[in-house]
């Protein structure tokens, strides 16, 4: 499972616009967003691990964030790939990625 993290922390400077999206692995093995092409670059610290053939989103200090198959939202912005990484199963066909900045919740209904 690849997943794409950043240096920020929360506390840094961010960026302001709302993500939403319910997680899924794509056929690369990203951990992304249902629907999009688009991979999230999670904040610094966070994990995931496959439990049973599904995923679990873990933050920063252990704590279990999300499941496959949760829909989350969290603040952040679009970015161009070239700004993170130069080389990743998980870029976009666009060269675009999302920063994932702020606090990750699950939506419940």
């Amino acid at each position: 499972m690849n997943l794409l993290t950043s240096d920020w922390q929360s506390g840094d400077e961010m960026m302001f616009a709302q993500i939403t999206g319910t997680l899924r692995l794509d056929d690369q093995g990203c951990l992304g967003f249902e629907g999009t092409g688009t991979p999230p670059v999670w904040p610094k610290g966070f994990t995931a691990y496959r439990h049973d053939g599904e995923f679990t989103l873990y933050g920063p200090e252990g704590e279990v964030v999300a499941t496959e198959g949760d829909t989350i939202e969290s603040g952040g912005g679009e970015v161009p790939a070239n700004d993170l990484v130069s080389a990743s199963d998980c870029l976009s066909p666009d060269g675009k990625m999302l920063l994932v900045q702020g606090e990750v919740r699950v939506v419940r209904d």
